[in-house]
């Protein structure tokens, strides 16, 4: 008896066993973050979003989805997409921007990932899409937007545009805008209720392999304009 419980207990908390392992990649990667080891938490970073993958399909395969688990995966991408992304930001800002404390405005990044976050938990319309971008992506773009800071040579447009006073304020407010406006958006999980196949959702994954084959970390913004139109696209025919 004692060892059917054990195993229903494993059963049942396989999900939040990876959850859990999202939630210690992304402390690990606020640590290299302030040590200014970028790649290492970039790495980081998206082998917690690959946790985060895994936990919802781990809990659909077994059918072991929980509230527990619900509230647990939501402090895991605040602290992995939430978190990380917006220390990233302030580490490369501040030291431009370090008189004028423009470099803790991506501050705000944490509590619009945590008021998107909280939407979503009790939305029951984002079963099968998303409405707003999902932490996830936006930490990827956010962090793509670091590194092209700094990647690009002082003298690029790139640099110049991202080194501007304003630009901690315009891309933090663009961010939490992005997380929480009402925007129908694909979702690129594997849904066992959805029977047709998402073309858009293939069609976006083709090209966003393609544009960083190409462009490396500046096809992100790219990547994300086609995710927004692509969406907008599927739900004006398919009417969500």
């Amino acid at each position: 008896m004692k060892s059917n419980y054990l195993l229903y207990k494993l059963k049942n908390n396989l999900p939040n066993f990876f959850t859990l392992l999202n939630l210690l990649s992304g402390t690990l990667a606020i640590m290299f973050v302030f040590n200014e080891q970028y790649w290492t938490a970039f790495y980081l970073v998206l082998l917690g979003i690959f946790f985060d993958f895994i936990d919802g399909m781990v809990a659909r395969l077994t059918r072991t989805s929980s509230e527990l688990g619900l509230q647990l995966d939501s402090m895991a991408d605040l602290v992995t997409s939430g978190m990380v992304p917006a220390f990233f930001l302030m580490k490369i800002w501040k030291n431009i921007f370090d008189q004028s404390l423009l470099y803790l405005f991506p501050l705000l990044i944490v509590l619009g990932s945590a008021w998107r976050l909280a939407k979503f938990n009790i939305d029951s319309k984002q079963k099968s899409h998303f409405i707003g971008l999902p932490t996830p992506s936006n930490a990827l773009l956010l962090m793509s937007v670091g590194f092209i800071f700094l990647t690009e040579p002082e003298s690029s447009i790139w640099h110049q545009v991202l080194s501007h006073p304003w630009a901690p304020v315009l891309i933090t407010l663009l961010s939490v805008w992005l997380l929480n406006a009402g925007l129908p958006l694909i979702s690129l999980k594997i849904s066992s209720g959805n029977k047709k196949p998402n073309v858009h959702a293939i069609v976006l994954i083709i090209i966003s392999a393609l544009l960083i084959s190409i462009m490396k970390f500046k096809a992100a913004p790219i990547i994300l304009g086609i995710y927004i139109l692509l969406s907008l696209h599927y739900f004006k025919i398919f009417k969500h």
